[in-house]
């Protein structure tokens, strides 16, 4: 088994990345206190997420950015959802719906799911229920649809409940359907049902547990797809529902894999931990670690065995070298199973200076200008650019300069607003403790697809540590689906009528522009609210950006994305700073164009011509920006920690 770390890869247009090569080409990080987090059971993080349906705020945004919403103005919809808080134990992702007793209050929609064709075969769908006592809202029938792909028809999968159980059924559970499994409703407590199909067979687990099959079964497909209700007030659901979850087959043998060390890194002089994460199989497990130095002959085992979590053990305090390490687990079935990790090689490096890693490393002169890859400048100043997200480790404390931009939001479609530009957020003086901060760097929110109308994607938040949170852009508002434009670090812009642009979070950026008529106002930036759209005249122009010169490097960031040309207006609005998308121009099948990547920066809104909306721009990723002085010696009495 593949060890599968991700590393997000952005390109970005900045100046100082044209000057500048990465300083060095290997991830490097810290190793000493890092948490075990094993997971145990059937979900796996390294599996394909075709769709992820959130039922957050009473919509049901596809958050897997696979763009399968289930939130658009057609003939199938039914907005009737009041969104509640997640029960406990559901986790941060679990965002619920509600469907009130005896009522079918609840959200709905029928017909084929927008977007790129969806699995028909080898595919897992799973989902967090709560159901009522009863679970339906008519006790005369004594039953409810919750999900159904394909209505009531036998090609479909059907999961509902029927007297005092789940039904996870092929079509409703009557007229000779094949019913592939029941089980007792919970009232008090979620529980989470999850169905595969394999080579056209299904089996069907509750809470992780093997509950059916496998079955074998027809065909299968995505015709008319309903959630949270059936669209009669008789055979409504009533409960909690979460996320609803498609990804490729989630893998149920025994699997273990080595977190860290990861292959490749490099590590710090000092004690080095090593943990692992399982998959499935039969508890209790037993894990051991083997590791060796790159000139030894063979592997020893350290740590001992591990028999609960956390699966961790420490490696020792390793001197400079090349390492290589594994794991190996094995299970409690009848007949154990036993599974091995792949093997990472790693590097452990000693100190020499206070520069800290994470990100691409430059330096910069006293004056915090004219960077360069190596060597540092003293005095001067190390600078760790983050264009994805990862962890600054700096061996002593430092006091830092620090540039957070969130990601831009997406241009609305048919006419759409401006995206808004991601939060900016610049602080000095910020004082960093020894050791780890975690990063994050959002991702721009998508723009709204030309033949979807609607909203475009919010820009997720950027953040450094606890102390530092810059919030994603708010999306340009859409046609038919309400005008004014999202919230966000600074807000969307609105699309028509004579609404408002999305509001602003107070400190980080401006709100969107409104509209006027049909012309559609550009998002707001970090530097200026958004531009209102001129009836007969141009689409409102995205919001002004700010320039920061923390990298070195006069930059501009999060400027607002442009409105796009309309019915009532002449063309397209311009791209805040010339670094926000461009709105699509009128009667053209051109898009909006993005935001700059790496700059947090709105995308320009999609317009609109007599064959269909145009596709709104993507939202330009965020970015953080960490910059200290250069320490080559320590005052006597320094203590250095090692990580």
């Amino acid at each position: 088994m593949l060890n599968k770390t991700k590393r997000k890869e952005q390109e970005c247009s900045m100046n100082m990345t044209q000057m500048i090569k990465a300083s060095r080409n290997v991830v490097k990080q810290s190793a000493l206190g890092l948490a075990a987090a094993a997971i145990l059971g059937a979900g796996s993080a390294q599996a394909i997420t075709y769709a992820n349906w959130t039922f957050n705020a009473g919509t049901g945004f596809d958050s897997s950015g696979n763009i399968h919403d289930l939130d658009e103005n057609n003939e199938y919809l039914e907005h009737r959802c009041v969104p509640v808080a997640s029960p406990a134990g559901w986790g941060p992702s679990a965002n619920c719906a509600y469907a009130g007793p005896n009522t079918w209050d609840g959200y709905a929609v029928y017909g084929p799911v927008p977007g790129a064709p969806l699995p028909t075969d080898n595919f897992t769908l799973g989902l967090w229920v709560r159901g009522n006592d009863p679970a339906y809202s008519n006790s005369d029938l004594g039953r409810s649809s919750l999900l159904a792909s394909n209505g009531d028809d036998p090609d479909s999968l059907w999961i509902g409940a029927i007297g005092g159980n789940w039904a996870v059924s092929l079509g409703w559970p009557g007229d000779g359907n094949t019913v592939l499994a029941t089980f007792a409703i919970t009232p008090a407590t979620p529980q989470h049902i999850e169905v595969t199909r394999e080579a056209g067979s299904y089996t069907v687990y509750l809470d992780g547990v093997l509950v059916a099959g496998p079955t074998a079964a027809g065909d299968f497909n995505w015709d008319n797809f309903c959630v949270g209700i059936n669209n009669n007030a008789a055979t409504g659901y009533s409960g909690l529902f979460g996320d609803v979850i498609l990804t490729d087959v989630v893998p149920r043998s025994l699997t273990v894999t080595l977190d860290s060390p990861s292959n490749g890194q490099e590590y710090f002089a000092g004690a080095v931990s090593a943990n692992a994460t399982l998959q499935a199989g039969t508890t209790p497990f037993t894990v051991q670690f083997f590791s060796k130095k790159d000139s030894d002959v063979s592997f020893t085992q350290v740590g001992g065995d591990v028999k609960s979590a956390p699966y961790t053990a420490d490696l020792g305090a390793l001197a400079a070298g090349t390492y290589q390490t594994y794991c190996r687990v094995t299970d409690s079935a009848d007949t154990p199973a036993t599974d091995y990790s792949t093997t990472n090689t790693f590097s452990v490096v000693t100190w020499t200076d206070n520069k800290g890693l994470g990100g691409t490393i430059t330096y910069t002169d006293a004056s915090g200008l004219n960077p360069r890859s190596s060597p540092p400048y003293a005095p001067g100043y190390v600078v760790h650019t983050f264009i994805g997200s990862g962890t600054l480790n700096v061996p002593i404390a430092a006091t830092a300069d620090v540039l957070v931009v969130g990601g831009g939001g997406g241009g609305g479609t048919t006419i759409g607003g401006g995206g808004g530009a991601g939060g900016l957020v610049y602080s000095t003086s910020v004082p960093i403790s020894a050791g780890l901060t975690a990063v994050v760097v959002g991702a721009g929110g998508a723009g709204r697809p030309g033949n979807f109308w609607g909203q475009g994607k919010d820009g997720m938040n950027s953040s450094f540590g606890a102390s530092l949170t810059a919030v994603g852009g708010g999306g340009g508002a859409g046609w038919d689906f309400g005008s004014a434009g999202r919230a966000g670090g600074s807000g969307g812009g609105a699309c028509r009528g004579n609404d408002s642009g999305g509001s602003s979070t107070a400190g980080q950026g401006y709100a969107g522009g409104r509209s006027n008529g049909e012309s559609p106002g550009g998002g707001g930036g970090a530097g200026s609210q958004g531009n209102p759209g001129t009836d007969g005249g141009a689409a409102g122009a995205g919001g002004a950006g700010l320039e920061n010169a923390i990298s070195g490097v006069s930059t501009w960031y999060a400027g607002g994305g442009g409105g796009a040309g309309g019915n009532s207006c002449t063309a397209g609005g311009a791209g805040g700073s010339g670094i926000g998308g461009t709105g699509g121009p009128k009667e053209s099948v051109i898009a909006g164009t993005p935001g700059v990547a790496c700059t947090g920066s709105g995308g320009g809104g999609g317009g609109y011509n007599e064959d269909g909306g145009t596709e709104g721009g993507k939202g330009g990723s965020g970015i953080v920006i960490v910059r200290y002085p250069y320490v080559t010696t320590y005052p006597k009495g320094t203590v250095l920690t090692l990580w």
